[in-house]
């Protein structure tokens, strides 16, 4: 079982920092997760009402756009095998990622200190990656250097990013960063981390110079502000803040003018990175005005194919796979995935759930929110460990303001 476990935790590590290899545009992960679940799935039984709720996301993400494929074969283009293939492993994190959560304390035995230990390591590790990316080109002047260049190579950093005084690192993109501070931010919160993690999370998405940062912000601080009542980690947590802020601006005072200036003049001039007027709007009324109760599936034509796979927003995403039923559906079941495994914890956790899921499904106003790599397998890892969690007969969850505590039969 110890072996197991270690197993299950690195795995739940792999999906956030495992690279890419020989050009392939799958990471190992991706193909072994879903291989993991499938044998855990032929091995061991699963909660009804869970089962029910994934293979209903399993329908609604993938067998409707398949039959929304069919529906309109004769007059649209099929995407290609090498599109199906990628939007498909897309479209099926909620499924796949989800059951990987569940198994790894149903199957691997990971208890919950040791899932949250997981993540504490892998805040320190985007904050380091972030970090170095910054250091890097402070140093060197330009952002062309071996560490932005590995970043590119081996993690996908968009190679352009750094140019504009923005550095995700691991996380890839700027926006993928943003939804990484709404969700970890969030944990930190709800589940008491220590102040040095909330600080390192704020700090990385400080460094990621992304719009979703400022605007998951009034979310943070309702969040903040029901969770964190012991007036001694208020203490803490401003006190390191400011620590840790000031000591940026000491040594890289002129590069975080540069970001601050670069990120507030943007939101300034185009809030919504001309999403309301470009390819996305257009393509939202294509599909509305023609496709709009299935969308197009696995299909393409026109307008769509021409920027096809650049998915700018969530609801743009939704719409082309599924239409509007499709995005109606999705919605209450990735509701129900966020609420459902604390339905028995106390009113203040089950508000900062909700308030993530607002958070997160909002975003999606400016990026696919749900599907950004690593932190959205993230996010279904999470909430399917919490099913297991909450419906697991060994464990009896008692929940307070002050804290949280597990009880052993």
């Amino acid at each position: 079982m110890k072996r197991r476990r270690v197993l299950g935790i690195l795995l739940l590590m792999s999906t956030f920092l495992f690279p890419y290899f020989f050009s392939v545009p799958y990471r190992f992960d991706q193909i072994l997760i879903p291989i993991v679940v499938l044998y855990c799935l032929l091995i061991h039984k699963v909660d009804r009402t869970f089962f029910f709720l994934l293979m209903s996301l399993f329908t609604v993400c993938f067998v409707l756009p398949l039959f929304s494929t069919i529906l309109h074969f004769s007059h649209t283009d099929f995407i290609g095998i090498s599109n199906f293939i990628k939007e498909s492993q897309n479209l099926l994190k909620p499924f796949f990622y989800s059951f990987f959560g569940y198994f790894l304390l149903n199957h691997f035995g990971v208890q919950e200190k040791q899932f949250h230990a997981a993540f504490k390591l892998l805040i320190v590790a985007a904050f380091l990656f972030s970090f170095t990316t910054l250091l890097a080109q402070v140093s060197t002047g330009t952002s062309r250097n071996e560490v932005n260049d590995f970043l590119v190579k081996y993690y996908h950093l968009h190679p352009f990013v750094s140019s504009t005084f923005r550095f995700p690192g691991i996380l890839m993109q700027p926006a993928t960063a943003g939804v990484y501070f709404a969700f970890m931010s969030t944990i930190c919160l709800m589940f008491k981390y220590s102040p040095i993690y909330l600080v390192l999370v704020i700090l990385e998405g400080l460094l990621s110079n992304t719009k979703v940062l400022w605007f998951s912000l009034p979310f943070f601080i309702f969040n903040f502000v029901i969770n964190m009542k012991n007036p001694k980690n208020i203490a803490k947590f401003l006190l390191l803040f400011v620590i840790l802020l000031s000591t940026f601006y000491v040594f890289f005072g002129n590069m975080l003018g540069q970001m601050f200036d670069f990120i507030f003049g943007v939101i300034k001039t185009d809030p919504f990175a001309g999403r309301l007027e470009n390819f996305v709007a257009e393509n939202i009324a294509i599909i509305l005005g023609q496709y709009p109760f299935l969308g197009i599936g696995f299909s393409e034509f026109g307008p769509i194919a021409s920027n096809y796979g650049t998915w700018d927003s969530l609801f743009y995403y939704e719409l082309t796979f599924g239409g509007i039923f499709g995005l109606l559906i999705k919605s209450i079941l990735l509701l129900l995935l966020f609420v459902y495994p604390f339905r028995d914890y106390n009113f203040r956790m089950k508000l900062s759930i909700l308030v993530l899921f607002l958070n997160v499904y909002l975003a999606g106003i400016g990026t696919s929110t749900f599907y950004q790599e690593r932190i959205g397998d993230l996010i279904f890892i999470f909430f399917g460990f919490y099913y297991a969690l909450n419906s697991s007969k060994n464990i009896l969850y008692r929940t307070v303001d002050s804290k949280i505590s597990l009880e052993h039969y």
